[in-house]
């Protein structure tokens, strides 16, 4: 198979697994701006592959069941599920803050858990995260759970984008503040990627490798006024108790091995 139709495939499955409804071939096609006929042959193709279902007479498609939830129920992050989402409201109820959980798979973070707090100020959170690896507090946490090389490597050159004013934009800078999560068991990215949004973030470690986190966002006002260091201890508290209170997180091991 071409690398172009696999890209198609790829994006079409992507656009009907994100649709809170089952979509037209016109309206798939208008979003990704492809021709019709070549997204018709391809959603047919991927219905007689089990891969999608289709309505034939409201002529929509959407995914199979397989495809839309293909985690098994005992899998390590579906056995993580409770308290994962215990400590995520637990600290939104604290806080009345947006909290969070995200996972590490390779070099994607993966937004698992999300309970918004008061403030209706959010980030556009998607569930595989788009944020800067280097103005947020989730890609500050997944390059510490690298080697120095591949760290740089993702990166990138210097100097880094600068979003706001207050972005790192230096190799030499991130790694010191990488090299003090070690100390305080959490990172504080302020007004980094979006002027008067910040983000606080816990990292989550099975032998001693961080697999992922527990953050709160919201406005840097409100996180100002609460304390970004009592956020952070109170993140770093929740994250020890997950790690020692979660059996599942034997098999994490194996989940995230870069």
């Amino acid at each position: 198979m071409a690398r172009n139709q696999k890209q198609k495939i790829s994006r079409i499955l992507g656009c009907l697994i994100s649709s809170p409804r089952p979509a037209t071939t016109q309206s798939i096609a208008t979003a990704l701006q492809l021709e019709p006929s070549t997204v018709n042959r391809i959603l047919n193709g991927l219905v007689n592959d089990g891969f999608l279902k289709k309505d034939s007479t409201l002529r929509t498609f959407y995914p199979s069941a397989s495809l839309l939830f293909p985690v098994p129920l005992f899998h390590p992050i579906n056995a993580s599920a409770e308290k994962i989402w215990s400590q995520v409201l637990q600290l939104r109820n604290e806080w009345s803050l947006t909290a969070g959980f995200v996972i590490f798979y390779g070099l994607d973070r993966v937004l698992y858990a999300l309970a918004t707090g008061s403030d209706p100020l959010t980030s556009q959170y998607d569930t595989i995260l788009k944020s800067p690896i280097h103005a947020s507090g989730s890609g500050r946490l997944l390059l510490a759970s690298l080697p120095e090389q591949q760290r740089l490597d993702l990166l990138g050159p210097e100097p880094l984008h600068a979003y706001t004013s207050r972005t790192t934009t230096t190799h030499k800078d991130i790694l010191e503040e990488i090299a003090q999560i070690d100390k305080d068991r959490y990172v504080a990215c302020k007004d980094d990627y979006v002027e008067g949004f910040s983000v606080v973030a816990s990292p989550v470690k099975f032998r001693s490798r961080i697999v992922g986190c527990f953050f709160i966002s919201g406005r840097s006002s409100q996180l100002c006024a609460k304390g970004l260091s009592n956020l952070g201890e109170s993140l770093a508290k929740h994250s020890s108790l997950f790690e020692l209170s979660n059996p599942a997180m034997a098999g994490f091991e194996n989940l995230f091995a870069v």
